[in-house]
């Protein structure tokens, strides 16, 4: 989240789609498990495909801010997929800028 505290509205969709996806494999794979066939398979498909969307949306609209030389950046939809969430200390990623390695706090990026 923005340092301020300031809730964004990215912050609200991507939450709601977590909490949409949640439910979907909550609900989704015992029912395909009941169903049989090739339902399961295909509920691990569109598990994984609803997974790389959502972390896709996040990529593009959160930037993260160095500790230490205070520029942001934003990372690539691969680097947020692998990289390490600790919740409220941020993402574990490098500052592209002076090459520090740490936990960055998510902001919102510059609008261009």
């Amino acid at each position: 989240m923005a340092k301020s505290g300031k809730k964004r509205k990215s912050d609200s969709v991507t939450m709601l789609a977590v909490a949409g996806y949640v439910l979907f494999l909550v609900v989704g794979f015992p029912a395909a498990e009941r169903a049989g066939g090739f339902y399961p398979a295909l509920m691990i498909l569109a598990g994984i495909a609803t997974l790389f969307a959502i972390v896709y949306y996040h990529s593009r609209v959160n930037a993260y801010v160095c500790p230490k030389c205070r520029r942001k950046f934003k990372i690539s939809f691969l680097t947020d997929l692998l990289s390490l969430n600790g919740g409220k200390q941020g993402k574990r990623v490098t500052c592209p800028h002076c090459g520090f390695k740490g936990w960055m706090q998510e902001t919102a990026p510059d609008e261009k």
